[in-house]
């Protein structure tokens, strides 16, 4: 979802008038459909709205290894990724806000067994920063390739 329609919608929140959400939302989809007859898309989904493929998919932490994956200018994820011949994932480089967690590293505090890709966006989104969920599902995927995670 673009900044606009964030913006947008939010006016429309605030707007006493009766019809304003609709409005924005129809504003929303008409953007769309003009840039389709071009052969473009929106922007990028928001961080609440997961592809099917993500949203049921639950990880938890294996028992080994324990503690923490970074050390006295070690990174054990560096180090499994080039083992591995992996990409980095993105979600390793996105800040969190000035004093805030790091996304990688709440995101990985999140996995309990419990809670879905979608349900960890989300609460990241609501404690750390927006941030899109297939950023947090190819992390979550890639420390389950390098054996960190499993699902349940």
């Amino acid at each position: 979802m673009s900044s606009e329609s964030l913006e947008r919608r939010a006016a429309a929140l605030r707007d006493p008038r009766q019809g304003a959400l609709e409005y924005a939302e129809r504003a929303d989809t008409t953007e769309a459909a003009s840039l389709a007859r071009f052969g473009l898309e929106a922007r990028a989904q928001s961080a609440g709205s997961a592809p099917a493929h993500i949203d049921g998919v639950v990880y938890r932490r294996k028992s080994e290894p324990k503690g923490p994956m970074n050390g006295f200018g070690y990174s054990w994820l560096d180090d499994q990724l080039e083992k591995s011949k992996l990409p980095r994932p993105k979600l390793l480089d996105r800040q969190g806000p000035r004093d805030g967690p790091a996304f990688a590293y709440e995101t990985l505090n999140l996995v309990d067994g419990n809670r879905s890709v979608q349900d960890i966006g989300n609460q990241l989104a609501a404690t750390v920063g927006p941030v899109p969920i297939t950023e947090v599902a190819d992390f979550l995927a890639t420390l389950q390739r390098v054996g960190l995670l499993e699902t349940r």
